[in-house]
């Protein structure tokens, strides 16, 4: 994929495919708002607010602006790459911060995103929970999961462990240091509980944990993080469908999501293509999505759509996924919320595919699809 550079080498957002006009899928009536130079619709000061202010706090070092990917699929969880380097939340973290904003932390870092696993994460002897939760869970004495940073990543001097209550004693070693024993509280059974060490060195950490009992425990993830700044999470769960974030239960992936990374100042959501491939239908979608939605608003999080690549035409009808892109902008207008297209800049799947952003699947993108899908929200908050 060949980009156009500004005088610094920094890419800019014309890339080398001509983008199309307003999709098909979007409301004729208000093209007013779409950007077909920038595949955005409905950007405007008054709904992007915070995520500015915040990004400019962040900016000077004298506050923390707090973005979030997911509610997502695998699309954004990084499937068929690695979560830790190449997902595009990852790739905005890094184009932001060469843009001069701090990073303060990487977010809480999953136990589970996309196959193959953030490759911060190596487990013995425990297993994904499934694809409607965030966690990994073991029931057998002397399971390990281990965090071990990657380069690149922020540094810190606090780090907090997320594991749900209820469970089993682990064992739990920072930096290969004294291990400590921790229960997590059994009146917070199956919801996130934390542990948070202080006074680390002002670096990055590894973080073993072990169990010590056969009692189920489940792992969430970790979290790095220090002086003010940006802090960038992905919250995207591979497989996921709008009705897995709109689940109540405290385990679920919405509630764990939300008690773990608590309010985000822009969540950006990224869920068409499970739905619609396992036949939930665009009325269902379309009211799951405006829930989702509505949480995040009413939590005071600037919200961000986003129609997703366009799947191969062999797997699905255009004239069937067309239905739920549409929905995606019924919902935008309804919300008064941004849409990031990225279908719209990507074009067909023959397209996108032809221009090296596919990785071959039928489904996904590539690494270089997505630095596309990364730079089309990095100038988005940008102009």
């Amino acid at each position: 994929m060949a980009y156009m550079k500004d005088s610094t080498g920094r890419r800019l957002d014309s890339f080398a495919v001509t983008p199309q006009d307003a999709p098909p899928y979007a409301p004729a009536t208000r093209m007013n708002s779409f950007n077909a130079a920038r595949s955005v619709y409905n950007f405007k000061q008054s709904n992007t607010a915070r995520v500015r202010a915040k990004l400019a706090l962040a900016r000077t070092g004298t506050g923390t602006c707090k973005l979030q990917a997911g509610p997502a699929d695998s699309m954004t969880a990084g499937q068929t790459s690695d979560p830790a380097t190449l997902s595009w939340p990852v790739l905005l973290r890094k184009a932001l911060a060469s843009s001069g904003i701090p990073v303060t932390s990487a977010g809480v870092v999953f136990t589970t995103t996309a196959t193959p696993r953030d490759s911060r994460w190596a487990l013995t002897g425990f297993t994904d929970f499934g694809n409607a939760f965030n966690f990994v869970q073991a029931t057998s004495i002397g399971a390990k999961a281990t965090y071990t940073p990657v380069t690149g990543d922020p540094t810190g001097a606090l780090l907090d462990i997320w594991i749900l209550g209820g469970g089993g004693e682990v064992s739990i070693k920072i930096d290969g240091g004294t291990a400590v024993l921790w229960t997590p509280p059994a009146s917070g059974s199956l919801t996130p509980q934390v542990r948070t060490f202080s006074g680390l060195a002002n670096t990055t950490h590894t973080v073993e944990i072990t169990t010590t009992t056969a009692s189920a425990t489940s792992i969430v993830g970790v979290r790095v993080y220090g002086v003010p700044g940006l802090e960038v999470t992905n919250a995207a769960r591979s497989g996921s469908k709008t009705g897995d974030w709109t689940a109540a239960a405290a385990y679920s992936l919405g509630p764990v999501v939300r008690t773990v990374n608590g309010t985000a100042d822009g969540v950006f959501i990224g869920l068409l293509h499970n739905d619609f491939a396992t036949g939930v239908s665009v009325a269902t979608y379309k009211t799951n999505l405006s829930t989702i939605v509505d949480t995040y608003k009413t939590a005071g999080s600037d919200v961000f759509l986003t129609v997703t690549p366009r799947p191969n035409t062999s797997i699905i009808p255009t004239v069937t996924w067309e239905q739920y892109a549409q929905a995606v902008y019924e919902v935008a207008d309804s919300k008064d919320v941004p849409v990031i297209d990225v279908a719209h800049r990507f074009g067909s799947y023959a397209s996108a595919s032809a221009q090296g952003l596919m990785n071959g699947d039928g489904v996904h993108e590539n690494p270089a699809g997505n630095a596309v899908w990364e730079a089309l929200i990095f100038y988005a908050l940008s102009a």
